[in-house]
């Protein structure tokens, strides 16, 4: 919250929502250890991705929340190395076994609330997701 308060509004931000996908059935088919290993998996892959200035933390549940502020082509940068490095993660489980997450990103240039921010990444991850299930 604190790095939303002193952004001007030239300044370029970039706000990302990732949702592994079909998280319950990795805790059904494999076991919740398995599960926990998934979401292991993906905060490393998301620490690797991201910078020394980005914020990740993990929202709830099998969701996780960067913040970034950079160029608008490099937050855009950011939004198509998350789509391409989350679409296959390999989890060292035991059976080892690949899951997949779903990423909205909202970029924007100025100031907003945090829930504004959270709101319009979460729903541009649900439009991806939907996208992702269609096929």
């Amino acid at each position: 919250v604190e790095a939303l308060a002193d952004i001007k509004p030239s300044q370029w931000q970039g706000v990302y929502f990732i949702d592994l996908n079909a998280f319950k059935a990795v805790n059904d088919r494999y076991g919740h250890h398995a599960g926990d290993q998934a979401l292991i998996a993906l905060a490393d892959v998301l620490t690797e991705l991201l910078g020394n200035d980005d914020i990740l933390g993990r929202y709830a549940g099998d969701e996780f929340v960067i913040y970034s502020r950079h160029s608008k082509e490099a937050l855009q940068q950011l939004a198509t190395h998350l789509q391409q490095q989350l679409a296959s993660i390999a989890v060292p489980a035991s059976p080892s076994f690949t899951i997949s997450a779903s990423v909205g990103a909202h970029i924007q240039q100025g100031a907003d609330s945090l829930d504004a921010l959270l709101q319009a990444a979460d729903a541009s991850m649900y439009q991806q997701k939907s996208a992702v299930s269609a096929y």
